[in-house]
């Protein structure tokens, strides 16, 4: 009966976002791999320092138009009040 509030939508579609974000662009660490191969690999987003072995991930950082991709998909989109 009761409807959601706006903060609980937008908090949802953050942790939605970040879930997207994760799995997509997310890479294992490889230093912790060879280091402790037992234990599951830290996911490292790009140019994210890993805080176990201090390994940074190469890649370049997210664009914004990929970030705005990703809200895209969960409904919202970027308004420009310039």
């Amino acid at each position: 009966m009761s409807k959601d509030s706006d903060i609980a939508i937008i908090g949802n579609a953050m942790k939605e976002h970040r879930r997207l974000r994760r799995q997509r662009f997310g890479v294992p660490c490889p230093k912790c791999h060879m280091l402790q191969p037992k234990r599951d690999a830290t996911i490292l987003m790009p140019q994210q320092k890993c805080k176990v072995d201090g390994y940074r991930d190469p890649r370049p950082r997210l664009t914004q138009e990929q970030e705005d991709n990703l809200w895209k998909e969960l409904g919202f989109e970027r308004v420009n009040n310039a």
